[in-house]
């Protein structure tokens, strides 16, 4: 009975530094008025009311467009992390029957919608994310996904002239 309690705690303990090593090295992105970017990126949305635009959800992008100009290049990380996303198969058929669900509420941003998200934010900083052209040639160039490739290209469309150097 002793031993399976020490087992116990020494599975816990692992568990526990475990999540600290991966919330300690994980990457960090940049947060402005207490929100990290990402979540001011939920402003630029794929799938909206077709054709209608509140005055609210424009007013909601032009405050995510400041905070991405704020950013600047600190935001290309994020945004290029948010352009490599994709979704296997698994994770959509599990994010499917987590929806179908009514226990637990589930948080899930298909990959294609960070694609669009960060496609949106380059075409934001334009000719300023020039240094992330050589990522986004090569997010381009790879067999990611069909979105992250049309959206990578489509983010060196916004970034203009900056990106035929």
């Amino acid at each position: 009975m002793i031993k399976r309690v020490q087992i116990a705690l020494v599975l816990l303990f692992v568990a526990l530094v475990s999540v600290m090593a991966w919330h300690g090295l994980r990457e960090r992105e940049p947060a402005y008025e207490g929100k990290p970017l990402s979540s001011w990126l939920e402003a630029y949305r794929l799938h909206g009311v077709a054709g209608v635009e509140t005055w609210q959800v424009r007013e909601e992008q032009q405050k995510a467009d400041e905070i991405v100009r704020k950013a600047g290049t600190n935001a290309i990380p994020t945004l290029l992390r948010m352009l490599r996303a994709r979704d296997s198969a698994l994770k959509v058929e599990l994010m499917a029957w987590a929806r179908r669900q009514h226990f637990i509420q589930v948080k899930y941003t298909p990959a294609e919608e960070l694609n669009y998200r960060a496609c949106w934010a380059f075409g934001v900083l334009r000719g300023k994310a020039q240094s992330a052209v050589p990522a986004l040639i090569e997010i381009a160039n790879q067999n990611n996904s069909h979105e992250s490739q049309y959206y990578a290209t489509a983010a060196l469309v916004f970034i203009g002239p900056p990106a035929a150097r």
